[in-house]
């Protein structure tokens, strides 16, 4: 019996992050980049994309 974990169970895999496209120029390259507190209390994942250098947050 093999023990040994599996490969589809890398270290890489478990970290993945959905990332959202830019809604400027549809890159692929956003980085998490701080958060905001709206009013309600809740906290929203701010992003920025190397592509256009720009700063968003995904819109609900």
């Amino acid at each position: 019996m093999d023990n040994h974990p599996s490969k589809s169970n890398s270290c890489s895999e478990a970290i993945k992050i959905d990332r959202p496209l830019c809604p400027r120029c549809q890159g692929l390259q956003v980085y998490k980049n701080g958060s905001n507190i709206l009013v309600d209390g809740s906290i929203v994942q701010r992003w920025f994309c190397q592509q256009c250098r720009k700063t968003f947050q995904p819109s609900a």
